[in-house]
């Protein structure tokens, strides 16, 4: 059987320590899942021509023994009505018949053990396979939310920087509307000095004509 000469791969083949060893994860997943279908479709296919094939043998076994048991139980009636010349005669034709049945019985035994196996590979693939598209399913679950936190974050980040922006705008107003404020009152202070100082001067001529 193709499969089953790599029951003893399959069976040890462990996802976890092939994920320790990978410098691609997301590559080894991959091929891992896609050889666990590949290997699950030809179980399955192999199962049934097998179980075809067990059902045949076991048919053709229970039919040699049938036979023996026949020429067992003829041999016993012959022996006790005393007719050893009969009783032979069927012992030996049961005699003959032991090695076939022996070789049918390896046969069937041989079938059986491989559909067994086969068995054992169905349950551990189906179970893997499942698990393996459960985690899958979880972790593209988790990379599309983190896809879209990520958007949200360029949102906010933009959004951050115009709120900085203008913040930074009104500060230079604020700052602006205090300069011209500065420089108001400065021309102010000046023009009244100007004045202060026009008056004095006029004081002191009329001062010169009192004298």
């Amino acid at each position: 059987m193709g499969i089953l000469s790599r029951f003893k791969d399959i069976m040890a083949s462990n996802f976890n320590a092939l994920l320790a060893k990978s410098r691609n994860p997301e590559k080894t997943i991959n091929e891992y899942m896609n050889q666990l279908r590949s290997d699950l479709g030809h179980v399955k296919s192999e199962m049934s021509a097998l179980e075809t094939e067990r059902d045949r043998a076991a048919r053709n076994l229970n039919e040699c023994e049938d036979e023996i048991d026949k020429f067992t139980r003829y041999a016993e009636k012959a022996s006790a009505e005393g007719n050893s010349s009969d009783a032979r005669l069927y012992e030996q034709k049961k005699e003959r018949l032991m090695p076939e049945f022996e070789q049918l019985k390896a046969k069937y035994d041989s079938i059986k053990q491989d559909s067994d196996d086969l068995d054992v590979l169905l349950r551990k693939l189906t179970a893997e396979l499942a698990e393996g598209e459960t985690r899958l399913a979880a972790i593209k679950g988790k990379m599309a939310e983190a896809s879209a936190i990520e958007a949200q974050n360029v949102k906010d980040s933009s959004a951050a920087k115009r709120k900085q922006v203008y913040s930074a705008d009104a500060a230079f107003d604020t700052l602006e509307d205090r300069a011209n404020a500065k420089y108001d009152r400065a021309q102010a202070e000046a023009e009244l000095n100007g004045v202060i100082n026009t008056s004095s001067e006029i004081d002191e001529l009329a001062s010169k004509y009192d004298d």
